[in-house]
C-alpha cells in the first residue's frame, strides 16, 4: 500500500460521490464498485485474492457483503455495504451483526463487524455495538486527513496480524554549501564536464579555471 494511492483512491471517490449522488443512492452494487472497492484496495485488501478477501461470504442463512481474512487465514473482519447517504443505519439493525454472530457461534472468532457507504464508514467489535471503535468520513477534511483516519481503522496489516511495513527511510541531508573562498579542487582530478547555471544553460568546462571564471561571470549575465 502506498500512501500517493490511498489518497489518489480518496480523490476519487470524494468526486464520483459529487458526481452521481443520485446513482449511488439507489444501487448498492455501483456504491460497492465505485466507492468502496477502491479503498479497501488501496489499503491492501487484493478483492480478487480470495484467501484475502471474499465477497458475498455465507454466514447461515445469509451471506455478508465482504469478509477480510486474517494473516492465519480465518475471518477476521465482516462488512455490509449501503448505498450512498447522509448517514448510516444504526449498526445494531445492520444485517451483519447477525451474520458476525452466527459464525462466532461457529467457533470463527470474528474481531471487528462494519458497515459502509464508501463513504462513511464505522468499525465496532461484535461484542460491543454501543460505540464504534472508528468512525471514519472520507469526505471530510483533507484527503490526507481522512487517510490517517481509514488506515488506523481498516489498514490490512493492523487488522489482518501481519507484519506492519516499516517507515520509509528518511530524505538524506541536504548537501552542505561551500562558499567559493573555501573551494579547493582535489590536484589532478578533471573538472565536471558542465556547469549548468539557474537558467538551464549548459556551459563547457576543460579546466577548473572555466569553473572559476564562470561562475564569477554568473551576476553578469
Amino acid at each position: 500500500m502506498a500512501a500517493e494511492e490511498l489518497l489518489r483512491a480518496i480523490e476519487r471517490v470524494r468526486d464520483r460521490a459529487a458526481r452521481y449522488p443520485q446513482e449511488l443512492e439507489t444501487s448498492e452494487a455501483l456504491a460497492r464498485y465505485a466507492l468502496i472497492d477502491p479503498i479497501l484496495r488501496a489499503l491492501g485488501w487484493p478483492l480478487d485474492d480470495p484467501s484475502v478477501v471474499r465477497p458475498e461470504y455465507a454466514a447461515g442463512q445469509g451471506k455478508a457483503d465482504y469478509c477480510l481474512f486474517g494473516a492465519d487465514g480465518k475471518p477476521a473482519v465482516l462488512i455490509e455495504a449501503k448505498t450512498l447517504g447522509p448517514k448510516l443505519p444504526p449498526i445494531a439493525q445492520a444485517a451483519v451483526v447477525g451474520y458476525a454472530w452466527r459464525l462466532i457461534q461457529q467457533g470463527i472468532q470474528i474481531e471487528y463487524v462494519a458497515i459502509t457507504n464508501g463513504l462513511l464508514w464505522q468499525i465496532y467489535r461484535p461484542y460491543d455495538l454501543k460505540q464504534p471503535v472508528h468512525t471514519v468520513d472520507l469526505g471530510k477534511g483533507t484527503p490526507a486527513e481522512a487517510a490517517v483516519a481509514i488506515l488506523r481503522a481498516l489498514w490490512r496489516p493492523l487488522l489482518a496480524g501481519g507484519p506492519v511495513p516499516p517507515p520509509p527511510p528518511p530524505p538524506p541531508p541536504p548537501m552542505p554549501e561551500i562558499p567559493l573562498s573555501e573551494f579547493r579542487p582535489v590536484p589532478s582530478t578533471r573538472p565536471p564536464a558542465a556547469l549548468v547555471l539557474p537558467d538551464g544553460t549548459e556551459v563547457p568546462l576543460r579546466v577548473w579555471k572555466d569553473l572559476l571564471v564562470e561562475v564569477a561571470r554568473g551576476p553578469a549575465r
